[in-house]
């Protein structure tokens, strides 16, 4: 309901495509905004440990980019791929503090180096970008998971949009700063940085093969809880089909657990 409501209310454009029905299209900003704040209702994204979602907060980006300036499939996928690649190496590195929720963070770098990407800008041009954009990251808290405030979902949303921002101010001859990364999540927003994982076995694994998927549309935070329900239910996990649960035994109806 509240995304429908949100459609209403973007301002419709040529660049990209929202995913809802009909493609309609929108700005850049406005279009990955929309999508990844979408993504994050759905609760159904892909993650990487430690907590993080580099997926939710790159693909957006990347694919209105992409679509706006015609790119190719493959062009796409060697952008996406090296964005959810920074990101994966920076929540590797990082020991968040505990009230801090990693979206509207994280993501800022993955998604900038995504976009430098399909931009043309070079190694250095996207080091830049990468500094500049840890430096608007947010301090997003864990808070509104547990209270059941859906402003969390624009977490991700807000990252599509900071990183549209950063590629304005780089373009713009703005610069970043360095040890921008160290900085932030090691001391503002974590407790330990260790820049050493940042290229550690760099080239010879990629982050986006060591990712899961979720079982349940809902904050991880919550997974245990319904596990556990499930179990209570006499429900069998599926790995690696879906849906994962089935009912075994004498148990009631799947049907009547909805209710």
């Amino acid at each position: 309901r509240e995304m429908q409501k949100l459609y209403n209310r973007i301002p419709s454009g040529k660049e990209s495509s929202l995913l809802k029905q009909g493609f309609p299209k929108s700005t850049l900003s406005f279009t990955a905004f929309a999508n990844a704040t979408a993504i994050c209702f759905l609760e159904l994204d892909e993650g990487s440990r430690p907590t993080g979602h580099p997926a939710l907060h790159v693909l957006p980006s990347a694919l209105a980019l992409s679509q706006s300036l015609g790119k190719s499939g493959s062009q796409f996928l060697t952008a996406f791929i090296l964005g959810y690649e920074v990101q994966y190496r920076i929540q590797k590195a990082t020991r968040l503090k505990s009230i801090i929720h990693p979206h509207g963070n994280f993501g800022n770098a993955g998604a900038i180096a995504a976009i430098g990407k399909l931009s043309g800008w070079n190694a250095e041009k996207i080091r830049n970008g990468i500094n500049a954009s840890v430096g608007l990251a947010m301090a997003t808290s864990w808070q509104p998971c547990l209270v059941g405030a859906t402003v969390r979902n624009a977490y991700p949303g807000l990252t599509a949009q900071i990183a549209f921002t950063t590629k304005l101010l780089i373009e713009s001859g703005f610069t970043g700063y360095g040890g921008a990364l160290a900085e932030t999540f090691g001391e503002i927003l974590g407790e330990d940085f260790q820049a050493s994982v940042l290229t550690e076995g760099i080239g010879k694994q990629y982050g986006i093969t060591h990712n899961y998927f979720k079982f349940h549309a809902a904050c991880a935070l919550n997974h245990s809880v319904l596990d556990a329900l499930a179990h209570a239910l006499g429900m069998k996990i599926h790995h690696g089909s879906y849906p994962p649960f089935t009912v075994t035994g004498n148990h009631p109806d799947p049907k009547l657990i909805k209710k």
